[in-house]
């Protein structure tokens, strides 16, 4: 949610006057737009480090090896939402659109991802959605490098929705993050490219 929303001061910025200034400066658009990408990723995935920090104070243990195999996937992750952030950002220039229509897309993206209680036993239609939101392949990565996966029975993974499967294959770690890398580079192409073309 913070890479996403981190995009909604370019639209004051475009009300103010404020983007003109960085437009028709000697930087390319194509750089200021993946400058903001990774600096709302960057801030994302540090707030993301601080929550873990306070796991242990839950009585959880993790350990140190797990946050740092994390980490990085929590940055491409974030990239993802920051490009789709941006590319949200370039096409509108009401402030009161873009939280409608972020809400009306994180909200969903969030709820329907395993972040919150297992992706397991939906209506059809519905298990469709969740393959196609990214933040599903995100979320079950990062459950499978911070739980040992492997130690859990059958039946204890089906309950915690660790079985995520795509036309009947059970997906890897490796297989999510190619699907993330290649939806994080797919965004970041559109989001520059309409940022390219975006009038302050």
């Amino acid at each position: 949610m913070t890479s996403i929303f981190l995009h909604y001061p370019l639209l004051k910025n475009k009300n103010f006057g404020y983007m003109k200034e960085i437009l028709v400066s000697p930087i390319s658009r194509v750089s200021i737009a993946v400058g903001k990408v990774l600096s709302a990723s960057t801030i994302a995935t540090f707030q993301g480090i601080m929550l873990f920090l306070l796991i242990p104070f839950l009585g959880i243990n993790y350990s140190l090896t797990s946050l740092l195999l994390v980490v990085p996937f929590m940055f491409l992750l974030a990239c993802a939402l920051s490009s789709f952030g941006l590319l949200i950002a370039s096409f509108l220039r009401s402030t009161q659109g873009f939280q409608l229509i972020v809400q009306i897309l994180v909200m969903p993206m969030i709820f329907l991802s395993g972040a919150l209680f297992p992706i397991n036993n939906m209506p059809g239609w519905m298990d469709v959605v969740v393959k196609l939101n990214p933040v599903t392949y995100g979320v079950d990565v990062m459950k499978k490098i911070m739980i040992d996966v492997e130690s859990l029975s059958p039946m204890i993974r089906d309950a915690m929705g660790l079985n995520l499967q795509l036309f009947g294959t059970t997906l890897t770690v490796a297989m999510e993050i190619a699907f993330i890398f290649t939806f994080t580079v797919i965004l970041i192409l559109f989001a520059t490219l309409s940022f390219r073309r975006a009038n302050a």
